[in-house]
């Protein structure tokens, strides 16, 4: 997983000509491998690159990015067109983060940039939960595991059926989870969330289980959520074509 494809999608209006640019800001830190909603301290736009002078929320550090303008087929590498037009009515420029200082030197988490880039919050608290797991914080990172699957599910569901997000976004987490036609994905969000329960409850029910299983029942609906999102926005291209 390239670090630069932790990204979040953010307007900004630049100090240089005053106008609204939508900028990938990094938000995986390059000094404390956390992901993170960085504080922006300054930053320049122009028609083909824009600057951007970043702090660490978590711990404090400055680092330094460039973006630069996406092209119609790079716009096709980032993410679905449909969705960035969705949230970006007024067409303005969109950039795509290229470089970082100081550069990554350390391990990136395997998460598929397309889940990256459409539930960058997830992304957020998945990462932060393995962060807490590899400091040995064992009673706290099933919590965060639980907390980014409840997300993942949710926004996978509002961005499926938009006039109901309200309504998916109050309910429980299991209504929700019944909605997915997929049996597959619904299997394993719900067997996710069961191993999820027990890492927030004081009593354990399903005590043959552990975090690993949840984990691994994770991993198991990112990876399908990824596919399907890969037969739906990739394969008319190629199947479509007159042969």
């Amino acid at each position: 997983m390239n670090p630069l494809d932790w990204s979040k999608l953010k307007w900004l209006t630049s100090s240089f000509d005053y106008k609204e640019y939508l900028v990938g800001v990094v938000t995986l830190c390059p000094h404390c491998n956390t992901a993170i909603t960085p504080v922006i301290s300054s930053q320049f736009c122009n028609e083909t690159y824009a600057f951007l002078i970043q702090e660490c929320n978590f711990c404090k550090n400055i680092y330094f990015s460039i973006a630069q303008i996406c092209n119609e087929e790079i716009l096709k590498k980032v993410g679905p067109h449909e969705y960035y037009n969705k949230y970006n009515p007024q067409k303005l420029n969109i950039y795509k983060t290229v470089k970082v200082y100081p550069e990554y030197s350390f391990k990136n988490y395997n998460l598929p940039e397309n889940i990256i880039n459409i539930y960058p919050e997830f992304a957020e608290i998945f990462q932060q939960a393995e962060k807490a797991e590899e400091f040995k914080l064992d009673k706290i990172c099933g919590v965060a595991y639980r907390k980014s699957l409840e997300i993942l599910v949710k926004q996978c569901l509002a961005l499926k059926f938009p006039n109901n997000k309200d309504e998916i976004y109050s309910e429980t987490l299991s209504n929700s989870i019944s909605r997915f036609q997929n049996l597959t994905i619904q299997r394993l969000a719900k067997a996710a969330t069961w191993l999820g329960n027990d890492e927030t409850h004081m009593i354990r029910k399903h005590t043959d289980y552990d975090i690993n299983d949840m984990k691994k029942f994770i991993n198991a609906l990112v990876h399908t959520l990824e596919a399907e999102y890969i037969a739906e926005y990739n394969l008319d291209g190629i199947l479509n074509k007159p042969k």
